[in-house]
């Protein structure tokens, strides 16, 4: 059984690979508030007041001058915005290059508001501008019209648009690289650690017993604890297991799903067991936790 989350492709949404707008309470354009997921990378930066946003489960508060990055496939929602302004870019993530990309999934396994410096964010807030502006002006067809009088040939996107995107996404994965801890780490952890991530979302039944992804990555599961504890502060079968509780939370809310059909869709033997599981974790039962977000 798969989430029923509502799942975005930028095709579906804008038609293109490379999508930007401005965002405020003063304005008209549509916002997506309900929480859902998207196949492409989005990065977010607010240029006044407060805004509040979810990040599979997690709240994030941003201020002036605030960027978050939202990764694909990650359950994201935005709360409120409140007299804030904000520029959003959506863009495929294989636009990305490759050392931005790893660096922002790296920047993933510890998700936080990133700061940028003045510079940083001056040029960010800047490219943006130029961004929104592009698009606008591509979309109108005054770009081609110019050159070839010919509306009906435009490329899906400009070659400014893309370098402009990707100028973007190349700042926002330098002041990560400046914002995270995990950045000192040793690239040999951090490579197991993306490894393990990539298998766990791999399949719906997630295999919570670290010895085995330790052998399928050709590592004792010593050195899998060490990787996951000098990366992200925790051990690897906690790592596991918030994956676990991620995806229990989102059939919780998301799904009709019956707590029976959850625990079996995630791999747990019986419904009791991960009653267990949850509550040890959570404070509370799964379906005192479903109640509760749903009110």
């Amino acid at each position: 059984m798969k989430d029923d989350l509502t799942t975005h492709t930028l095709t579906e949404q804008f038609s293109s690979v490379i999508f930007a707008k401005k965002i405020s309470t003063t304005t008209q354009t549509p916002v997506v508030s309900y929480t859902h997921r998207d196949k492409y990378s989005i990065f977010g930066m607010v240029t006044s007041g407060e805004c509040k946003v979810e990040i599979d489960f997690k709240t994030y508060s941003l201020k002036d001058g605030d960027v978050i990055y939202v990764g694909t496939g990650q359950a994201h929602s935005l709360i409120n915005i409140h007299n804030a302004e904000a520029y959003l870019l959506f863009i495929d993530t294989h636009s990305i290059s490759i050392s931005a990309r790893y660096t922002l999934e790296e920047y993933t396994l510890r998700q936080t508001i990133l700061h940028p410096s003045s510079q940083q964010r001056d040029e960010m807030q800047h490219l943006f501008e130029i961004l929104v502006n592009r698009i606008a002006y591509h979309d109108s067809g005054e770009d081609t019209k110019a050159a070839t009088n010919d509306t009906a040939h435009r490329p899906a996107t400009s070659p400014v648009v893309q370098h402009t995107a990707n100028a973007i996404s190349e700042i926002a994965a330098e002041i990560a690289t400046h914002n995270i801890p995990t950045q000192s780490a040793d690239k040999r952890y951090i490579k197991i650690v993306l490894a393990l991530k990539h298998r766990l979302v791999q399949h719906d039944a997630i295999d919570r017993r670290p010895s085995n992804h330790a052998a399928a990555l050709n590592i004792s599961t010593t050195y899998l604890n060490e990787a996951v504890h000098y990366v992200t502060g925790t051990s690897a079968s906690r790592f596991i297991a918030n994956e676990v509780l991620v995806r229990a939370k989102r059939r919780l809310v998301y799904t009709p799903a019956s707590i029976k059909e959850i625990a079996e869709t995630l791999g747990f033997d019986d419904s009791a067991y991960f009653t267990r599981f949850f509550t040890k974790a959570e404070g509370i039962s799964p379906a005192t936790y479903r109640k509760k977000y749903l009110e």
